[in-house]
């Protein structure tokens, strides 16, 4: 009886161990990505601006039960020199609403937010780009 209790709680403590140990591993491995949850196929939109020096990219993270969109932008002529690529500005939506990005011109990035988004902040220029926000109906 002792020695099927015994064995009983070294196979519990064994598989704790296990699912502790991927827990951890499953953790760091995220936290290591880029765009977190995001996989690289998740681009919602991808444009470039008129004078082709710069991309905006507009990342999302779920769609069912309410989105998250990461606004990322880049130099083309010089893809790191803005640093790590990362989320500039997040916007996040409980619907079936999407933002889009429109270049208005070279040095101004129009996004277009559906009613009831509010942008995380408010960023208005990011590297010597004008960033406007609107809402549609």
């Amino acid at each position: 009886m002792i020695k099927g209790l015994i064995k009983f709680l070294a196979i519990c403590l064994g598989t704790l161990l296990a699912l502790g140990v991927a827990l951890v591993v499953g953790v760091i491995f995220l936290l290591k990505q880029e765009h977190g949850f995001c996989a690289p196929d998740a681009i919602e939109q991808e444009i470039v601006s008129p004078d082709r020096r710069r991309v905006a990219q507009l990342w999302v993270c779920g769609e069912f039960l309410g989105a998250t969109y990461s606004l990322e932008m880049e130099d083309v002529d010089h893809p790191n020199v803005w640093g790590k690529p990362g989320p500039i500005q997040t916007f996040t939506e409980m619907g079936t609403g999407r933002p889009r990005l429109r270049w208005v011109d070279a040095r101004t990035l129009e996004i277009s937010l559906p009613p009831r988004m509010q942008p995380g902040t408010e960023l208005s220029h990011y590297h010597g780009i004008a960033i406007r926000y609107s809402h549609r109906d």
